[in-house]
C-alpha cells in the first residue's frame, strides 16, 4: 500500500508544471492586468493580488476608474525596467497618454504590492498646488520643522536646494510622481500624496537616479 502511494506521488510530481522564475512570469501578469483594465473587470482583477496584499488591492481597484476615465483603452505594456528579479516597471500606451504600472510579485505569481498611474495626462489641481507646496518650502535646514506626515528625505531637501516643478510624471487622483529641477541642474523626483480631507498625508524626494531610469528629456 505505501508503495503504490509513493508511485502515485511520483506521478503527481512528473506532471505537475515546474515552477517558472518571477521575470518570466511577469510579463504574463502585466498582460493580464491591462486586459482587465480595458475591460474594466475589477473583480477579476483583484484575483491577481496575493491574500496577504488585499490593501493594495482593494485601492487599486478603487483608482483604476479615474484613470480609464482619462486614458481610455490601452495597449500591450512594454518592459521599462527591473528592480531585482521580482519588480518591475511597465508602461501601456494609451488612447490618452499612457498607463505605467509598478509591480512586485512572490514566488507564485501573486502580485504583493502594485502602483498604477497615468502619465502624459495633467494632475488633478489640488495634488499640483500640494506639489507647488512641498517645493515651496525648500530649502530645509537642519533644524526646520517637518510640517508633513512623511517627510522629506531631511538630507535630500537640504542638498537640493531649491527645487521647481518641471512637469508630471504620473499621477493618480490622490497620488503623484513630479520630476523637479534643482540648484546646480540637479533632477529629482516629488513623490506627493494627499489624504481624505485634502492634506498632505505623503511628501518624499528623490534624486532622479534611485528612482527614474528612462530618458528626461527635461
Amino acid at each position: 500500500m505505501r508503495l503504490r502511494l509513493f508511485a502515485a506521488l511520483l506521478v503527481i510530481a512528473a506532471c505537475s508544471p515546474a515552477q517558472r522564475p518571477t521575470p518570466e512570469v511577469m510579463p504574463e501578469v502585466a498582460a493580464e492586468f491591462v486586459t482587465l483594465y480595458n475591460a474594466e473587470d475589477h473583480d477579476r482583477l483583484v484575483t491577481l493580488f496575493a491574500p496577504e496584499s488585499a490593501a493594495n488591492a482593494k485601492r487599486t481597484r478603487k483608482h483604476l476608474p479615474w484613470i480609464h476615465e482619462r486614458l481610455g483603452a490601452c495597449g500591450t505594456p512594454e518592459f521599462m525596467w527591473s528592480h531585482g528579479k521580482r519588480r518591475a516597471r511597465w508602461s501601456a500606451a494609451c488612447e490618452r497618454g499612457a498607463l505605467e504600472l509598478d509591480i512586485s510579485l512572490d514566488v507564485d505569481g501573486k502580485v504583493v504590492a502594485l502602483t498604477s498611474g497615468a502619465a502624459g495626462v495633467a494632475m488633478p489641481p489640488e495634488l499640483h498646488a500640494a506639489a507647488e507646496a512641498v517645493l515651496a518650502s525648500l530649502p530645509w535646514a537642519w533644524d526646520t520643522s517637518r510640517p508633513f506626515k512623511h517627510n522629506l528625505n531631511l538630507h535630500e531637501a537640504i542638498r537640493l536646494g531649491h527645487c521647481t516643478l518641471v512637469r508630471p510624471w504620473v499621477t493618480g487622483p490622490f497620488g503623484a510622481l513630479v520630476h523637479v529641477r534643482c540648484d546646480d541642474d540637479q533632477l529629482a523626483v516629488l513623490s506627493i500624496g494627499l489624504g481624505p480631507k485634502g492634506t498632505i498625508s505623503e511628501a518624499q524626494l528623490y534624486p532622479s537616479h534611485k528612482i527614474y531610469r528612462g530618458k528626461l528629456g527635461l
